[in-house]
């Protein structure tokens, strides 16, 4: 459900090695920590924060700037929707990364009930509507029009799994534009569609995605915009 887009780019940047030992102890730990009960401690930041905390990675040896480790947290979370308790906050010092869960899903019986219940949505909601034998754009227009079907806007920004991938897979059944961008994301990944989520701003900070087609072009994709009222609106 994931890829590694932002892994392979790293090559291309300073301090390539470091910060892909980073990127890869940051997958391990989350794929353990998303299917574990294990209910999350706590971390206290130097400002008197208290946030809810997932694991830390020990980075003696590692040498890497504080700009550096955002990177390397902020990339792999772009690269990976499935982990939907990530947070948008880290915290970090010289020597270890404190990876964060959302206080939604700080008890662990509570992230794994809504594990299971966005496993059996996009199995039981968005699969039995593809096929081996669809074109990438039959299978790209079939996600995004399923999805904006299924769900609402969020105007609750507040909201923390609007911000994920639970916002729009479990009975919340509504997202803000991450959210919506990372059900497209991780669909796409699993059907074997090439596609990058991407952040910027449009009218303000916003998410949507890029995606190439079978004539090996990419295309822009806006699952939010085109959540429209009428359905005229939604594919132009």
């Amino acid at each position: 459900y994931g890829s590694d887009y932002g892994y392979q780019d790293m090559t291309k940047r300073s301090n390539a090695e470091n910060r892909q030992y980073l990127y890869r102890q940051l997958e391990s730990e989350c794929r353990t920590f998303t299917i574990s009960e294990t209910n999350a401690g706590t971390v206290t930041t130097s400002g008197g924060n208290v946030f809810s905390a997932g694991f830390e990675v020990d980075l003696t040896g590692y040498d890497l700037s504080s700009d550096e480790k955002l990177e390397v947290y902020f990339t792999f979370r772009h690269d990976n929707p499935q982990f939907f308790w990530l947070s948008n906050t880290v915290v970090y010092s010289s020597g270890k990364i404190v990876v964060l869960t959302y206080d939604d899903y700080k008890t662990g019986t509570v992230r794994k009930a809504a594990l299971d219940e966005i496993v059996s949505t996009v199995d039981t909601i968005y699969r039995p509507r593809l096929t081996l034998s669809d074109s990438l754009y039959k299978k790209t227009l079939t996600i995004h029009d399923t999805l904006i079907q299924e769900i609402d806007y969020s105007y609750d920004t507040s909201i923390s799994i609007s911000h994920s991938i639970a916002g729009a897979l479990t009975s919340q059944k509504s997202a803000v534009c991450e959210g919506y961008a990372k059900v497209m994301q991780m669909i796409m990944n699993s059907c074997g569609i090439e596609n990058i989520y991407i952040t910027g701003y449009a009218n303000g900070g916003h998410a949507w995605n890029l995606v190439r087609m079978s004539d090996g072009q990419y295309y822009w994709l806006d699952a939010t915009w085109d959540d429209q009222t009428s359905a005229i609106f939604q594919h132009r």
